[in-house]
């Protein structure tokens, strides 16, 4: 199935057998090796958004990301191709290294409202994505009252979304006498989503892109580790923290653990109701 998608789409004339299995799968051939990302038919739109989001951090020239070149859909199943790369655990100077880049990424010029031209999703859970021209109201609408919505009608858990009220009428407060410019954000940017290449340039993948505020993208990277000092000192001297960073911070952290919520159950209600408190 995949080898005639690389013969016929990409030209590839010899292909070696495939490398890994399920949904991600390594293919050797004469023109270049190329990683294949498999899904269910039905999860096209994912991987569509998913190449898009490639594209567009591509695009910018500032942090590396594996070469998108297609998605598509063959029989019951859903593709991405992109380039495969040989990536390795970061070290000091590559973390610093991701931490420029990630700034000049989001220092990159934009539109001037936030959202993107297409929605997407963070893991398997749909991200809206509907162009706002207010932060605030974006964030609250497309991001943290989407995600209670979904948390009511899988749990309907009465407790966490009374809290998530008050937070919701509360949400301008964190905000005050802070401009907000938007940023093209990685979206889910987590250790198991950037690695480095045998040369020490930093790569990220698996992007779940919209247009927002930068400090969103910071948070998830300090809820599982793997980012050191080396990364947040560089990012900060191109980047300053603003006033009150470190309680926008647990808001953008309880976005990432209410889909966890949504995804993977009661183990992560008790951050969640931790973070609302």
């Amino acid at each position: 199935m995949i080898e005639h998608i690389l013969k016929d789409k990409l030209n590839c004339g010899k292909i070696r057998p495939a490398r890994g299995g399920g949904r991600c799968r390594f293919y050797d051939t004469d023109r270049g090796n190329f990683f294949v990302k498999i899904a269910k038919a039905s999860e096209l739109s994912m991987l569509e958004a998913e190449l898009k989001g490639l594209k567009l951090i591509e695009e910018t020239e500032t942090v590396r990301v594996p070469h998108p070149f297609l998605s598509g859909k063959t029989g019951a199943a859903s593709y991405l191709v992109a380039e495969a790369l040989d990536l390795r655990p970061h070290t000091p100077s590559s973390q610093q290294e991701l931490g420029r880049q990630l700034a000049r990424l989001h220092l990159t010029e934009g539109p001037e409202k936030f959202g993107l031209d297409f929605d997407n999703t963070i893991g398997l859970t749909p991200q809206v994505n509907t162009w706002t021209s207010s932060w605030v109201e974006f964030f609250k609408t497309n991001r943290l009252e989407f995600q209670l919505g979904m948390i009511k009608e899988k749990y309907d858990d009465a407790d966490l979304l009374e809290k998530g009220e008050k937070l919701l009428d509360r949400l301008p407060e964190y905000f005050r006498g802070l401009e907000i410019k938007p940023s093209l954000l990685h979206g889910d940017l987590w250790g198991g989503n950037t690695a480095s290449l045998r040369c020490g340039r930093p790569v990220v993948f698996d992007p779940a892109c919209y247009w927002g505020h930068h400090e969103a993208d910071l948070a998830m990277m300090e809820m599982f580790g793997g980012f050191t000092s080396d990364f947040f000192d560089a990012y900060h001297e191109a980047i300053p923290k603003s006033p009150g960073f470190d309680g926008r911070n647990k808001l953008y952290q309880l976005y990432h653990y209410l889909n966890h919520y949504l995804l993977f159950g009661g183990s992560y209600r008790h951050a969640c109701l931790s973070l609302l408190d």
